[in-house]
């Protein structure tokens, strides 16, 4: 596929390389409404011959169909499809056709014979999106090993935007060096949806900082953040290629941006988890506009409610703690550790001039409330509980399964078959002697957070 190179500012003779002219639709057939509405484009490919093709990558809108049903074709083991007519029956060849002309096209989950394959419920909000167990084969092919990183000597995860914007040294699509901030993936507003589908499984060399980890992290100059914020354009994965490019899925009011962005490619530093550039794809296309009061909506997932309940009773808590109380050893030693860490990690961040001071305060919060934003659910068996662990894990990330055993395993790799066990033997070992995390300066009577217990029962729960 033809993509525009890396991004370079265009003089003001320079002629247009990115058109507009109609949108695709792509439309529910038993209602006969819009799921999307994409704007078409012109193809980066120019000839003197040829006419100018507009249209939306096939591909991407098959993606954006299996996420806005929560992949339910495949879970049906049935092979969706595009097709040309509210009946099924001008399909739209995804081996043949590349492009998806302006028009209308129906979405099926599978044969339009079966009602229910045409009469499907749609996910209207993130929170009710499940995040696949195996996301389409595709997106591997930009990350070869995607599936089974290896960590990085990463930083504490309360400097998560200052460690993103020194690793990355450039904005990922306009490679400039200035004015750059840390962008998450997953929305730090979405901490309750990251917990409650095991994301952590995927910030394998910094699994505690939650939705802070910096695998969930990009530059982006600020302009283009607040573009990307406002879901005009997604990182998309170049076909038969190794590359992700800035691909537009909005009009909106971003004529110059599409200009100068869309199609081009992004540099992606190798950490970023592809799990999480696709759950970015995901929200974005979730929270596109469309008449959603005319489709039946998937319910939320009951799991990302008690974790968003969990997340706010505990703000709620560690707003009432004073300063000089907390640290004295009357109040809450757990909040106490927020609010030191929180004041420590400002004086350590001030230095850097190039990251946002809003993001900087944020950081260290966020990730503590997403430790402590579960209660530990009663564990009926550590076997079964380990069993359920491995099962979920090699699903997710088959290679693990394959690993051989050695004696030595690099300490970065904290994602692993075991992980539960190690962390209950952590939590013993550190209620046992607790003189391994006092130091000369801990308040007399103060306890220390189990995190390790509270982790292991979490990843080893009843689903």
């Amino acid at each position: 596929m033809d993509v525009r190179e890396e991004f370079v500012p265009l003089s003001g003779t320079s002629q247009l390389e990115i058109l507009a002219s109609g949108s695709v639709f792509i439309k529910h057939p038993g209602v006969g409404k819009s799921l999307f509405c994409f704007p078409a484009y012109s193809y980066p490919k120019r000839t003197h011959t040829a006419e100018i093709p507009f249209g939306v990558l096939h591909l991407l809108a098959l993606d954006a169909c299996r996420v806005i049903t929560n992949h339910t074709a495949r879970n049906r083991n049935q092979t969706d499809f595009l097709a040309q007519d509210r009946e099924g029956k001008t399909r739209v060849p995804i081996g043949t056709v590349e492009l998806l002309a302006p028009g209308d096209y129906y979405y099926f989950l599978g044969p339009a014979t079966d009602a229910a394959n045409s009469n499907y419920a749609i996910v209207n909000d993130f929170s009710a999106f499940r995040f696949p167990d195996r996301i389409p084969d595709h997106w591997y092919d930009t990350r070869p090993s995607a599936r089974l990183r290896r960590g990085m000597g990463v930083a504490a995860p309360e400097a998560m935007s200052v460690h993103v914007v020194e690793r990355d040294q450039h904005c990922t699509i306009t490679k400039l060096a200035r004015f750059n901030k840390c962008v998450h993936l997953v929305p730090k507003s979405e901490a309750a949806w990251f917990a409650a589908n095991e994301m952590h499984v995927y910030s394998i060399e910094n699994q505690k900082a939650g939705v802070d980890t910096h695998t969930n992290g990009i530059s982006l100059r600020d302009d283009v953040h607040r573009c990307f914020e406002a879901g005009a354009f997604v990182f998309y994965p170049v076909p038969s290629s190794d590359k992700f490019m800035a691909y537009f899925v909005d009009d909106g009011y971003w004529p110059d941006y599409t200009e100068l962005f869309h199609q081009r490619l992004a540099l992606i530093h190798p950490s970023v988890a592809v799990e999480f550039l696709y759950a970015r794809f995901a929200y974005t296309v979730i929270n596109l506009w469309r008449p959603s009061m005319f489709f039946d909506c998937a319910p939320n997932n009951p799991e990302v409610q008690v974790a968003a309940a969990q997340i706010n009773s505990f703000a709620e808590k560690a707003g009432k703690i004073q300063g000089p109380a907390t640290r004295s050893g009357t109040e809450d030693p757990e909040l106490a550790s927020v609010d030191e860490s929180r004041n420590t990690q400002m004086d350590q961040a001030s230095e850097y001039s190039l990251v946002s001071r809003s993001d900087r305060e944020t950081d260290t919060v966020g990730s503590s409330l997403l430790n402590h934003s579960m209660q530990s659910p009663p564990q009926d068996s550590f076997t079964e509980g380990d069993e359920r662990w491995r099962k979920r894990l090699f699903t997710r990330i088959p290679e693990m399964a394959t690993l051989d055993e050695v004696e030595d395993p690099p300490d970065v790799v904290d994602c692993h078959s075991e992980t539960p066990h190690m962390l209950r033997l952590t939590s013993r070992y550190m209620k046992e002697n607790p003189q391994v995390w006092r130091t000369s300066t801990t308040p007399e009577g103060a306890t220390r957070g189990d995190d390790e217990g509270w982790y292991a029962a979490w990843m080893t729960r009843p689903l």
